[in-house]
């Protein structure tokens, strides 16, 4: 058929155009015919191309729903030994597998039937620096303890990666929602929307099921929003969902929440910082769910840097140097940038720059990052010059925080942590990894889990529901010792009793970071360190 024909009988070459001679039915409707049977043919085939593609190269063998890449890294959700092709992880996830192998089959009671809780967890955040692998290694480490001497029910482990910038949290919460043999979750990772995200789904009517927090120490992130506290969140992005709580009551926390800290810190200053020092981004809810409280402490000068632009953190440092006698400085941000500010401080002193005749700088649970290597070189060369340097060694620049757990504090006085300590020595895990608390936490989150499980009877079925109102027991009197302390939860969700604070200290010869603990009793103006 020519050209000219086919334009006058068709539309587009293929439909048929009304009132046009037809010589058959063939002529009439083949082309129809056959561009419907490919355009059938090529939709699925299309889909199974997108989702084959996500899930080729992130680990041998046949792809699968529960590993995929997105952002151009693998995600998703293993019983180990599989790491995600992150080397570091490759001992702990391979030690989490053979003790999900071994599960039931040492001191557990015979028959008993396991139960499995799933770890979410970020394990490549740049907010992390090197603690994303101590956190893991306190969750293989609270799983040997659950499957040891007391043992009910032993307990397997799945371990999800939410990936550097959680964005696959929801659909991972939703694997772990569907997979019936999952009673619980824990992690959940940051004090983030994503996190947020997860818990809602894991949360939501129909199955839900108990998760246990152990880093997230953002307002908002319980029952209620943080009700009691009376937070504000319009320094928070405006599409933020936290504000009204998440959960839907099945979510808990074991980490001391941000308001809890900042008082502590505000009555070791006795009197509201001289600055502030904070980001402008407003999207972080670690930040932004803080940064009232600190206001709260009395109208201040604020500091603001740009967390993507290194050089304005060297401007903060010359804001607070120009002020005169004994200064004090609130840094409520993420402590990515804390050794950098920290450095920057100390060139103004060396540079004869700093008219302050001491400075101290107070900041909530991540500025424990300066006590622990980075990853990044750039950032563990600021980390070390900042600790190293002659003004942070003689106290003229002292770092005050309120740690997640910290280990020298609990080192010789908790038996739980002489337990986790033990734990990590018999899997070949380096305890200075408990240093950063990531691990401490972890292990407390998990701990709480198999804990609440020892209640229940061997012929008991292990719910989530019934596991949910276990851990809701664990209330004023009646929780467990974790190795950060007793764990029990008020209504919200949240833990009870008080965060601490600690001094930073310069290591000595050969040796780590230290830490000693203050309060409302310490001069701020004073170092403690000895």
């Amino acid at each position: 058929m020519q050209p000219e024909e086919l334009r006058d009988r068709f539309h587009l070459g293929v439909y048929p155009r009304r009132g046009k001679f037809f010589r058959s039915w063939w002529d009439k409707w083949l082309r129809v015919v056959l561009v419907a049977v490919v355009l059938v043919a090529a939709v699925p085939g299309y889909l199974a191309a997108g989702w084959l593609s996500a899930r080729v190269g992130c680990r041998d063998g046949l792809p699968s729903d529960d590993l995929w890449t997105e952002d151009g890294e693998c995600v998703g959700v293993t019983s180990g030994p599989y790491a995600f092709g992150l080397a570091e992880f490759g001992p702990v996830l391979a030690r989490i597998a053979e003790q999900n192998d071994q599960a039931g089959k040492g001191g557990c009671r015979p028959g008993a039937t396991p139960v499995t809780v799933a770890v979410l967890s970020t394990l490549t955040t740049p907010n992390g620096g090197g603690r994303a692998l101590h956190e893991i290694e306190g969750y293989a480490a609270a799983q040997a303890r659950a499957n040891g001497v007391g043992c009910i029910h032993p307990i397997k482990l799945k371990v999800a990666h939410l990936g550097a910038a959680q964005q696959a949290a929801r659909r991972v919460a939703e694997l772990v929602r569907e997979d019936p043999a999952v009673v619980a979750a824990v992690g959940l990772g940051l004090s983030d929307q994503r996190s947020a995200d997860a818990a809602d789904e894991l949360g939501r009517p129909g199955q839900p099921m108990p998760m246990v927090g152990a880093l997230i120490t953002a307002e908002g992130f319980d029952a209620d929003g943080s009700a009691a506290d009376r937070p504000d969140f319009s320094t928070c992005d405006e599409g933020a969902t936290y504000d009204n709580g998440i959960g839907e009551g099945y979510f808990y926390r074991v980490s001391h929440r941000n308001a809890k800290q900042i008082k502590l810190l505000g009555d070791f200053l006795k009197a509201a910082p001289d600055f502030i020092v904070t980001p402008n981004d407003k999207r972080d809810p670690y930040t932004c769910t803080a940064l009232p409280f600190v206001r709260g402490l009395g109208e201040r000068p604020e500091v603001k840097f740009d967390p993507t632009d290194p050089a304005t953190v060297g401007y903060a440092a010359q804001r607070i140097c120009g002020r005169q006698g004994s200064v004090s400085a609130f840094y409520i941000a993420r402590s990515r940038d804390l050794g950098r500010f920290l450095r920057s401080v100390d060139e103004q002193y060396r540079n004869g720059l700093c008219e302050a005749t001491s400075i101290t700088v107070v900041s909530t649970s991540d500025a424990v990052r300066m006590r622990v290597p980075d990853h990044d070189p750039e950032l563990e060369g600021a980390r070390r010059q900042a600790l190293e340097s002659p003004v942070f060694r003689d106290g003229t620049l002292r770092l005050v925080y309120t740690p997640l757990a910290d280990a020298d504090s609990l080192r010789g006085g908790n038996t739980e942590f002489a337990t986790l300590e033990g734990l990590f020595e018999a899997a070949g895990f380096d305890t200075a990894h408990l240093d950063g608390g990531w691990a401490i936490n972890a292990y407390d989150a998990l701990h709480t889990v198999s804990e609440a499980v020892r209640t229940l009877s061997a012929n008991s079925e292990v719910t989530r529901g019934v596991l949910n109102s276990a851990i809701s027991g664990f209330a004023a009197g009646t929780g467990r010792l974790g190795a950060g302390g007793r764990i029990e939860f008020d209504n919200s969700g949240n833990r009870t009793g008080d965060p601490v604070a600690v001094q930073l200290c310069p290591p000595r010869e050969g040796k780590r970071p230290a830490t000693v603990r203050v309060d409302a009793r310490s001069n701020p103006a004073d170092t403690h360190c000895r």
